[in-house]
């Protein structure tokens, strides 16, 4: 395996996955490479449509899937003009 050194944390945050790992039985950068490993499995959310982001943000039971096929769509059509006010 290879090593990886990441210089200049902040104190705070080193303390939090300090105590992150203490609470989860890690070392340090046992704790380090598992966020790091579990945010790269994670889906970017650019590699899903927004409807499947949206519902996974607020659960099934926030949107019909006509609501969600609406939102898809809206995504797709272009933005109007601003309006002139008369100008």
């Amino acid at each position: 395996m290879g090593d990886l050194l990441i210089r200049n944390v902040d104190g705070a945050l080193k303390q939090e996955l300090q105590n992150r790992a203490r609470r989860n039985g890690h070392s340090l950068p046992d704790e380090a490479v598992a966020l790091v490993r579990t945010s790269l499995d994670r889906p970017q959310h650019n590699e899903q449509p927004a409807c499947t982001w949206i519902r996974g943000l607020v659960g099934k039971e926030w949107f019909s899937d006509d609501d969600l096929a609406t939102l898809e769509a809206a995504r797709h059509v272009p933005d109007r003009s601003p309006p002139t006010f008369g100008e």
